[in-house]
């Protein structure tokens, strides 16, 4: 018995990381563009080094992790568990 489960938890595992690193890496990218809309008129310009403007995005690439992972995590289980249920 434990054999199958470990064998549905490892198709489990293999269905959900492809749909959760497309969405993650999907959402990640509209944070940061979001950040950088926000912020353009601020960082273009005004002669900000390029560092400066690196440790700006750094530290808010801990927030966007934040919004981004839990919404990453939702897909991608709802899209494992609709290809399970499409197998029946």
């Amino acid at each position: 018995m434990s054999r199958i489960i470990n064998k549905l938890q490892i198709d489990l595992l293999k269905r959900h990381l492809s749909p959760f690193l497309f969405c993650f890496f999907t959402l990640m990218f509209l944070l940061l563009m979001q950040f950088l809309i926000l912020h353009i008129d601020n960082l273009i310009g005004k002669d900000i080094p390029i560092l400066i403007i690196a440790e700006l995005i750094a530290t808010n690439l801990a927030y966007m992790v934040v919004l981004a992972a839990p919404m990453a995590v939702l897909v991608a289980t709802l899209m494992a568990y609709g290809k399970f249920s499409e197998l029946k």
